[in-house]
């Protein structure tokens, strides 16, 4: 330490020693914690719930380009805040999974749910900007 016209300076030095190691810290103290043993099954059912809900927004997709009735009766029904139509135009082609569907000015997005076992396995959000 220096001190200098009513000034502290402190400096501190590394204690290095040649061949030895440099750590910043306790390398045995921090080291990573065992973890549980790895069970794929419920992911692989997660995975397995999520194909439905793409061939449902797959119906979705397809029925917003090929049929300009549908896509301006669900503009229109959103543009009224009439989210009850615009589920029942989706039921109306097929879609049978729970759905959550929000809009603003910009876009309409919607969340569908597959659940298994009582619990929400997978869920896939879809944003389509208008």
């Amino acid at each position: 330490m220096f001190y200098r016209q009513d000034h502290y300076y402190p400096y501190y030095y590394w204690n290095y020693y040649p061949g030895q190691p440099v750590y910043p810290y306790d390398v045995q103290r921090y080291s990573r914690p065992n973890f549980p043993e790895v069970n794929p099954t419920q992911l692989k059912k997660s995975a397995e719930s999520f194909k439905p809900l793409m061939h449902e927004v797959d119906k979705i997709i397809h029925e917003f380009t090929d049929s300009d009735d549908f896509a301006y009766k669900v503009l229109d029904a959103a543009q009224r805040s009439q989210t009850e139509k615009i589920h029942q135009y989706m039921e109306e082609i097929g879609i049978t999974h729970p759905m959550e569907i929000n809009y603003n000015p910009d876009s309409l997005q919607l969340k569908l749910i597959n659940q298994v076992d009582d619990m929400d396995s997978s869920i896939l959000r879809v944003s389509l900007h208008w």
